[in-house]
């Protein structure tokens, strides 16, 4: 399958990448949290100390495994995206793979992988999941978490902020940009 997205080498600007502020923040946040290591662990985040950001925020588990993306809690802008698609009251325990239609989650699986293959953080900009006539414009940062071993990714921590725009806005297909940041450009 050919992904329409245009992949982007961060070419040493790490997290200047990231322009939306409020990305930036929850950048930060997980970056003081890395206490000297590649990654927090998934322990180390308390939403107590983010409450600007949980409406857009959103905890996956990785299962390595079954390959398969499992999200433990979701922001309610998170859940009101995909209410509709999905007819899931909450995310919790859902898979990547039950919540989005067949090439979609082939999609987000590859957009992902560099995340979890080598720790790298993803950062997207654009039309986030075009799949329905409401099209998500805005902007997606995904950070690695473990659960003790730094070298291993058993998670994310991510954040997604849009608005919806009618899909008859676009003359044509919307496009997304995706960058993948190594850990090796965050000091």
């Amino acid at each position: 399958m050919q992904d329409p997205a245009i992949f982007h080498k961060s070419d040493g600007r790490g997290l200047d990448l990231v322009v939306e502020s409020d990305m930036r923040r929850l950048a930060d946040y997980w970056s003081v949290r890395r206490q000297g290591r590649a990654m927090p662990r998934r322990e180390d985040i308390d939403p107590v100390d983010i409450p600007w950001a949980l409406s857009r925020l959103y905890i996956v588990d990785y299962d390595r495994e079954l390959d398969t993306y499992r999200y433990r809690v979701a922001g309610a802008r998170i859940e009101d995206f995909f209410d509709e698609p999905s007819r899931k009251r909450s995310l919790r325990g859902t898979t990547i793979d039950d919540l989005l239609p067949g090439d979609w989650a082939e999609r987000a699986h590859m957009r992902w992988r560099p995340l979890i293959t080598d720790g790298s953080i993803v950062y997207m900009r654009g039309a986030i999941y075009p799949m329905t006539e409401r099209v998500p414009i805005g902007a997606r940062l995904l950070l690695p978490l473990s659960d003790g071993d730094d070298t291993v990714v058993t998670g994310l921590m991510g954040m997604t902020d849009y608005e919806l725009r009618s899909r008859a806005d676009f003359d044509a297909e919307p496009q997304l940009e995706i960058w993948h940041i190594p850990l090796s450009e965050i000091p």
